[in-house]
């Protein structure tokens, strides 16, 4: 691992049947004791979730939290 120039990454989620286990290859960037820094596409690199109103449903209905819930 010390010398490679690009790895792949084990997907540790459940897949579906025949999906591969691994992603890949990454190109390494930079090496540390324990970790890498590798290049990934831009679309992987940040996997959050958009913003979204939770008082508002898709059909238009108001949505109210429980109160506990409430700040």
């Amino acid at each position: 691992m010390r010398t490679a120039t690009h790895v792949f990454v084990r997907i540790d989620a459940h897949r579906t049947p025949l999906r591969p286990p691994y992603k890949g290859p990454y190109k390494v960037l930079e090496r540390g004791p324990k970790s890498f820094l590798l290049e990934t596409e831009a679309g992987e690199a940040d996997r959050g979730q958009a913003n979204v109103d939770a008082t508002t449903t898709r059909s238009g209905r108001q949505c109210r939290p429980p109160a506990r819930f409430s700040e």
